[in-house]
Formats: C-alpha cells, structure tokens, sequence
C-alpha cells in the first residue's frame, strides 16, 4: 500500500476465546487477571492467546526501542 509510507510493517494475528464464557462457573473474576494463592494466573483466555497478545506487545515494545 503506497499511501502507508516506505517504512517497514509488522503484522502480527491473534484471537481471545471463542467459546461462551460463564461468569457464574468462575472462582474469580474471569475478566481480569489474577494470580491465585498457588502462584498460577487465572483469566479467560489466559492459556490460550492472552499471553501470547502479551507477547507480541512486549515483542513490539522492544522492537520499538
């Protein structure tokens, strides 16, 4: 795309759960991120692409620097 400018791009994909989420079936507050007693994060979409949405981010932040 001509009209973006000669710079170079990075392109980066993910998605958050798909499934329904069900408040009613969570120990904590499914949408935000916690860390339990046992040390583990808990979150909707946690083990799935959250972390790896935080890792772009912070692979972006670094690459910016």
């Amino acid at each position: 795309m001509p009209e973006a400018g000669a710079g170079q791009s990075l392109f980066v994909f993910a998605h958050i759960d798909s499934y329904v989420l069900d408040p009613e079936t969570w120990s904590v507050d499914p949408n935000r991120v916690v860390t339990g007693d046992d040390g583990r994060a808990y979150g909707y979409g946690i083990a799935d692409d959250r972390s790896g949405i935080a890792g772009m981010v912070m692979a972006a932040r670094a690459l910016s620097a």
